[in-house]
């Protein structure tokens, strides 16, 4: 059988859903191809894999991540990935959204074809349009019909995969039909001989993580109102892996603080980055409040390299942090609990909970496991043998 693996940001440098998706499939003897956007998200770059089953589109540039341009940029993707699934008539369609786009386009060419359609939802757009709820009041109409352009083909889907529970839950108002839904969350590759050293560094200081994209999703305010307060009770100092549209800014308030950081920038290498996370004793994962996020990737990086997190996200990080002893959750108005509750522990303490968050990282986020809840999704839709 032959499956088209759609994920608009996916490349070989890092850890994607899609590429999970593509190497899954693969495993199963599958002839698999998979169709990216040949404009990098992160590095604004035009890329180019050295791979014969993975298709490039071509895609508008963009330099602002929410922008007009954007979501131009993520209509023509989803076209142009509909236009390639007629020429590959494949027997699977698994569509990583967002793009929304590509629920519009692609689901209507896989339907045609006969195509059995699997559609991931990834992420929560434009429930996590970074801005105030009167900015979204005001905007009802294009935020309406995007999401629309997402959810009008959801009951039409032979499988429905979430990322995680919160995702599910918000959208079964929707088209969203229980007994074809699977909540798969995202996986992270065990790399033999890393497991981490679950001793705490801290002597006189507290080393802190933030990984990933500076966007205008994460809430610098916070953190700094954090990583300032806890200086009041011990020296901290921040380590830094990863870029985007509001790093100067991040570095800037950092500065103007006073917090000691060092700044990696992008690390894909999962070696290296295993190593900076290794100085660590916790990892951030604080988000704007108004956002719609139960589950972030960076938070399954820190939990695989024995990180619990300091953390915002409600759902499914928040549930986890508070059932399996793996942080500090944080309220945005009462930041001082947090910083108290952090000053408070000592090395024995940290050390539990960093190799809390390892079991964690294996019991629910491993390949292995993961694969194992795909197979039960897959199961499903294949016809009977």
């Amino acid at each position: 059988m032959k499956v088209v693996v759609i994920s608009c940001f996916s490349d070989k440098s890092g850890f994607n859903r899609g590429n999970f998706i593509y190497e899954y499939f693969k495993k199963k003897k599958f002839d698999t191809f998979l169709i990216y956007s040949e404009f990098h998200h992160t590095s604004k770059t035009l890329i180019k894999e050295d791979d014969e089953f993975w298709i490039p589109v071509r895609s508008l540039k963009y330099e602002k991540n929410v922008s007009i341009k954007r979501l131009l940029a993520h209509v023509f993707f989803g076209m142009k990935a509909a236009k390639l699934l007629k020429k590959l008539n494949p027997d699977i369609v698994y569509m990583a959204v967002p793009p929304n786009s590509v629920t519009r386009f692609a689901f209507k060419v896989s339907k045609k074809i006969n195509a059995r359609i699997i559609i991931d939802i990834v992420d929560l757009w434009p429930e996590s349009f970074p801005t105030s709820n009167k900015v979204k009041k005001l905007l009802s109409p294009m935020l309406n019909y995007w999401r629309k352009y997402r959810d009008d083909k959801l009951g039409s889907a032979n499988a429905l995969m979430f990322e995680c529970s919160l995702y599910k839950e918000f959208l079964e108002n929707t088209n969203v039909k229980n007994e074809n839904s699977y909540v798969i969350p995202l996986a992270k590759n065990y790399i033999d001989n890393s497991n981490p050293d679950f001793m705490s560094c801290m002597n006189d200081t507290l080393n802190i993580c933030y990984l990933g994209s500076i966007n205008l999703l994460i809430d610098i305010e916070q953190i700094t109102k954090i990583l300032k307060g806890l200086q009041v009770m011990r020296k901290v100092k921040l380590h830094i892996i990863g870029s985007g549209d509001n790093k100067n800014y991040f570095l800037k308030e950092l500065m103007q603080n006073n917090i000691e950081f060092i700044d990696y920038g992008i690390v894909y290498n999962e070696i290296d980055k295993n190593r900076i996370m290794s100085f660590c004793d916790f990892g951030i994962n604080l988000y704007r409040e108004n956002t719609v996020i139960g589950l972030t990737y960076k938070s399954i990086d820190y939990f695989s390299a024995g990180l619990p997190i300091i953390n915002s996200i409600k759902g499914d990080s928040w549930d986890l942090v508070e059932n399996c002893g793996i942080g500090v959750n944080c309220f945005r108005d009462n930041c001082q609990a947090s910083i108290t509750v952090l000053s408070s522990l000592n090395a024995e303490k940290i050390s539990l909970m960093k190799q809390k968050a390892f079991e964690v990282y294996l019991e629910n986020f491993e390949n292995r496991v993961v694969e194992g809840k795909l197979d039960e999704m897959l199961n499903s839709i294949l016809p009977e043998k």
